[in-house]
Formats: C-alpha cells, sequence, structure tokens
C-alpha cells in the first residue's frame, strides 16, 4: 500500500509539474492570459485537494488498523469423558488465543489485549471456564469448566463455548458430547 501511494505521489508531481509549467508558458507568451491564469490555479486546487485526499485515506486507513484487535481463536477444545459411561460431570477444555492474521506469529505480551472471558453452555446452563493458571488476563490462555451432566437421558448434544476478548471480539466453538450409560 505505501508503494502504491509513492508511486502516485510520484505521478502526480510529475503530471503536475507538467501541466503548470505549459499553463506558466502560455500565460508569459500571451496566448490565453486569463485563461491560461485560471486554468494554472483549478489546476492547482485539483491537485491539492487531491493530494489533501490520498493523505486523509491513508491516515485513517492506519488508525484504523492500529486501533483494532484480531478477535480471540479456540485453537483446540475437548470434552471429557467423552461418551460419559455414567459419569455425572464432564470436563470442558480449550486452548484459546488471540492471533493476528497479517502477522500470525505477533505477539500482543504487554499490550492492552487479552482473554477476557469465556463459557461453556449445555442444556440451558452457563458455567464460566476458568484460567489453568488462576487468571484470564493474557492473550493466550488454556481454559477449563467443569459441567454436570448427571440429570441426562443417554443420546448425542451438544456443547458451546463461546470467549470473549477485553476489546469485546468473540469466538464460538461447539463439541459433541455422547451422553451414555455406565457399562
Amino acid at each position: 500500500m505505501a508503494k502504491a501511494r509513492f508511486f502516485l505521489f510520484k505521478g502526480l508531481i510529475k503530471v503536475g509539474n507538467s501541466l503548470f509549467g505549459i499553463l506558466t508558458r502560455c500565460e508569459e507568451k500571451d496566448v490565453f492570459p486569463k485563461t491560461s491564469r485560471w486554468l494554472k490555479t483549478m489546476v492547482l486546487a485539483g491537485f491539492i485537494t487531491a493530494i489533501g485526499t490520498l493523505s486523509a485515506a491513508s491516515i485513517l486507513s492506519c488508525a484504523c488498523y492500529f486501533t483494532s484487535y484480531p478477535p480471540p481463536e479456540i485453537q483446540t477444545s475437548s470434552v471429557t469423558p467423552n461418551p460419559t459411561q455414567g459419569a455425572d460431570s464432564v470436563a470442558v477444555k480449550a486452548s484459546v488465543a488471540i492471533v493476528d492474521p497479517i502477522e500470525p506469529g505477533k505477539k500482543y505480551d504487554g499490550e492492552d489485549v487479552f482473554i477476557q472471558y469465556a463459557e461453556a453452555r449445555y442444556n440451558n446452563t452457563t458455567t464460566t471456564m476458568q484460567a489453568t493458571d488462576g487468571e484470564l488476563n493474557e492473550p493466550k490462555e488454556d481454559l477449563y469448566a467443569k459441567i454436570y451432566v448427571g440429570n441426562m437421558e443417554p443420546g448425542s448434544t451438544k456443547v458451546h463455548i463461546e470467549v470473549w476478548s477485553n476489546h469485546d471480539d468473540k469466538d464460538y466453538g461447539e463439541l459433541d458430547l455422547e451422553i451414555s450409560e455406565e457399562e
């Protein structure tokens, strides 16, 4: 993008200088002097407007890029035991990270971006997921939650995971869970 802007500005400078020079010579040689002066003023105003517009657009595009962060991404998730084999609760685990799509290896350490909240939902029951290190305060977290399933009839169901960053971006995940009786 920066190279394109550079070449565009270089082109505008060359065209502007050539056109301005031609109109100046016409004015000096009394070839339509008033028209040449008017055209010169209008061309100059047009170039100033074009360059100002391009500069403002580039500033806005840079400001938008630097003020937004990528959303969190659920990288892995699991529910155990699955099938439950008569267990009355299951453990839901997930690894979550905020990954920059442009620079995947970029680290957000020390910046104001982190996983703020996560929950696991199952059958109208919502459980807050906890960080394995004790606090949700980093751009990469390992999460867990325990969900009670002892009151469910055998069959297949879904466990939903939702994760939010401190910038209100979120990601969803879904796991299949097989409720089964003890063998």
